[in-house]
C-alpha cells in the first residue's frame, strides 16, 4: 500500500479518541510541551500503512505519562510520522487550541 497522510481515515478514530481524553484532565497543572521522534524503525512485515507528517496532541496534564508512552509507540510503529504533546489544564487547552 501506498503512503498515506496523518489525516487519512484510520488515524482519525486515533485523534478523536485522544481529543476526547485530553478534555478530561485536571485544571491545576503546568504547561509542558513534549515532543516525540521516531527512535527505531517499525517492522517491515506488517500490512499497515505507511504514515508521515506531523501530528500535535492537546492534552491535560494528568495524562502526561499516559499518551508520552502512547506517543512513544505510536512513533516506533510509524517512523515517518512525530507526535507533539501540548499538556496543560484543560481551560488552558482551550485559549491554545481556539
Amino acid at each position: 500500500m501506498s503512503a498515506m497522510n496523518l489525516s487519512t481515515c484510520r488515524v482519525v478514530p486515533a485523534i478523536t479518541a485522544l481529543a476526547l481524553l485530553a478534555a478530561c484532565g485536571s485544571t491545576a497543572a503546568k504547561s509542558a510541551v513534549t515532543t516525540i521522534a521516531p527512535t527505531t524503525a517499525a517492522p517491515t512485515t506488517t500490512a499497515a500503512p505507511t504514515l508521515k507528517g506531523r501530528i500535535t496532541v492537546f492534552a491535560a496534564s494528568s495524562l502526561t505519562a499516559a499518551f508520552t508512552d502512547l506517543g512513544a509507540a505510536f512513533t516506533k510503529a510509524h517512523p515517518g510520522a512525530t507526535v507533539t504533546f501540548s499538556f496543560d489544564a484543560s481551560s488552558a487547552l482551550v485559549t491554545q487550541i481556539t
